[in-house]
């Protein structure tokens, strides 16, 4: 059940703080006090909602915040250890809105939560009545969630599910294969050329990250050897005077300048020796060069490599990895084309499985909701009498889907095939009891629809375990006799769960457990929203007010505390 909701900057909402208790909890107010924010509050912090549009003008941040208590027994249990989440007997759900980032942020026992964590808590938790969702009646698909629901057949239909899957899966291949011939041939023609392709670079042994570091050493390498290349030529370029034909005319006149002077002779020796010197430095670069020269076709080759490997990205993805998985997904399809013919006998003999499987999964699930379409035809319809509509008829519909995309043939007939199986659920509806039930979405007022909706209510109030129910005034429209009703209706839910009323009806608001005014003040030159609890004596003023307005008469007074007494004793 709800134990505590924190709104801080929400609306015009300021800080607000309620207190819930068992039973019925009824919030009262004049119209446009605030009591709709409640509902929006909820629904906020369950991933609903426009953050920004519900931010207080000049706030920064804005939270909600929802503490609930819970049985270990309850469902939702299951998903929090399947998330990782810890708890003792309660859950907090908190979600926030930062204007600075535009992001809103979900907690669930303060540990971060996405969307769709809060959505499907939400769902276990929260069970939202408000003002229009008679409306969701007009759906037809509602119908059948709401038979699922009322007959616990989730189970069951997870299972029709997980069998129409292969089902689907097994058909969409066996179509696939059945092509015509011509469209196989230029498939499979692309698809070797594809391979082939592929194949031309080994990605196998393939380092992508190794072949690019590689590369950029022997860019660096390549450039050593263009000044190697040049260097050499400096010694051997004859036609520009290279170092050792320069040396070689200096030894020659040195050796000529010796017979007219011996002192030469030791510059002689000087330069022989740095010629000697020279040639063993030319020896080295030659060498190096060598080397170097056999590390060039290296280089040639990794950049081929490179080259090829970003052709196949545009083609075939991003990375190697992407490339391997197309590879072995063209490998394959290939396979599959190549021995289409088998494939097609080996499917038609799996088909004959699966829809077997699908037949005996439908049909358990088939006439489970039929058991339970008569009993919820039958506890709807007491409470509709109750409500003030004693010559309605309510039947559920349950009967074959006729247009479907899907279709398996098992007994010699053929049966649709959907992944909530072959059920159309419709609910029939009569205001009259001498006329034939038709359509309910066809012929149902808004006002019916209503009264519909809160008998529905009523009767999964018992069959699920959604431990809370806010009703959003859902008593528009409804007075006199039909009212009282409608408290009687309500009493009987608030057995099984916790309820919180939005309500201008004094025989509603008589009803609750806990009271709660809402009304606004005007402090500072701003709008505040205020909420108060209201004790026994503070109660019946609000009840004479909802009865008669002001002023507040001793008349008025009698007939609140009359009201009270009665809806108490329900």
């Amino acid at each position: 059940m709800l134990r505590d909701l924190q709104i801080k900057n929400f609306a015009i909402v300021d800080e607000l703080t309620i207190n819930f208790t068992n039973g019925i909890n009824v919030l009262t107010g004049e119209t446009g006090a605030g009591k709709s924010l409640i509902i929006d509050a909820l629904e906020f912090v369950f991933g609903h909602g426009n953050a920004a549009e519900l931010l207080k003008s000049g706030r920064d941040q804005m939270s909600v915040e929802a503490l609930f208590e819970i049985n270990a027994d309850h469902g939702v249990t299951a998903k929090l250890q399947q998330w990782g989440i810890p708890w003792h007997n309660e859950i907090i759900v908190k979600r926030e809105y930062l204007l600075s980032s535009s992001k809103t942020r979900s907690f669930i026992n303060g540990q971060l939560a996405t969307i769709l964590m809060i959505n499907e808590l939400g769902m276990d938790l929260l069970d939202i009545h408000s003002q229009h969702e008679h409306q969701a009646i007009f759906n037809i698909e509602n119908h059948r969630k709401i038979l699922d629901r009322f007959g616990h057949l989730e189970k069951l239909v997870e299972k029709n599910n997980s069998v129409f899957v292969q089902l689907k899966t097994i058909f969409s291949e066996q179509n696939y294969l059945m092509n015509d011939e011509k469209s196989f041939e230029k498939e499979m023609e692309y698809l070797k050329f594809q391979i082939n392709e592929i194949e031309s670079i080994n990605l196998s042994t393939l380092n992508e990250e190794n072949l690019k570091s590689e590369f950029l050493v022997l860019k660096k390498k390549e450039k050593i050897l263009e000044l190697l290349h040049q260097s050499q030529n400096l010694f051997q370029d004859e036609m520009t005077g290279g170092v050792f034909f320069v040396i070689g005319k200096l030894i020659d006149f040195l050796k000529e300048l010796t017979k007219f002077d011996a002192d030469f002779s030791v510059t002689h020796d000087r330069v022989e020796t740095l010629n000697d010197e020279l040639k063993d430095i030319a020896l080295t670069i030659s060498q190096k060069i060598d080397v170097l020269s056999i590390e060039d076709g290296r280089l040639n080759e990794i950049s081929e490599i490179l080259d090829l490997l970003n052709r196949l990205k545009k083609k075939y993805g991003n990375t190697v990895s992407e490339i391997k998985e197309n590879y072995l997904e063209y490998q394959n399809t290939l396979k599959q084309l190549e021995t289409r013919s088998e494939r097609l006998s080996n499917i038609a003999t799996e088909i004959l499985k699966i829809s077997q499987q699908y037949y005996l999964s439908a049909f358990e699930l088939s006439q489970h909701r039929a058991e339970m379409a008569r009993s919820l035809s039958t506890k709807t319809h007491e409470i509709l009498s109750k409500l003030g509509m004693p010559r309605v008829q309510f039947q559920v519909s349950c009967s074959k889907i006729n247009n479907c995309e899907y279709q398996i043939e098992f007994n010699n007939s053929s049966w649709p095939a959907t992944q909530n199986g072959w059920d159309k659920i419709e609910f029939l509806f009569s205001a009259n009891i001498d006329e034939e039930p038709k359509v309910l979405t066809k012929i149902a007022s808004g006002g019916e629809a209503s009264r519909i909706m809160l008998a529905i209510k009523s009767v999964l109030a018992e069959s699920d375990d959604i431990p809370t129910i806010v009703f959003d005034e859902i008593d528009t429209g409804i007075g006199g006799r039909s009212s009282v009703v409608v408290g009687e209706v309500l009493s009987q839910i608030s057995k099984f769960k916790q309820l919180i009323c939005i309500t201008h009806l004094p025989s509603i608001a008589a009803l609750g457990v806990t009271h709660y005014q809402i009304y606004k003040r005007i402090i500072d030159n701003q709008t505040k929203i205020m909420v108060r609890r209201l004790n026994p004596e503070e109660r019946i003023q609000e009840i004479a007010h909802m009865i008669a307005g002001e002023p507040i008469t001793e008349i008025s007074i009698s007939h609140a505390k009359e009201l009270y007494d009665k809806m108490q004793r329900l």
